[in-house]
């Protein structure tokens, strides 16, 4: 029985692994675009004053 249970714990980890990197990911990437978007982004020119 404790071969079973490790098997389905495998599983476990294996679809976690994919809801990170098909998820997680992706959605972290995004917030930091659109957060770098809203703060006015990388400003590499001074405005003339």
């Amino acid at each position: 029985m404790e071969i079973v249970a490790f098997v389905q714990h495998g599983h476990l980890w294996s679809f976690l692994v994919l809801v990170i990197g098909i998820i997680a990911l992706p959605g972290a990437d995004m917030a930091f675009v659109i957060g770098n978007t809203l703060a006015g982004g990388r400003s590499t020119h001074k405005s003339p004053s």
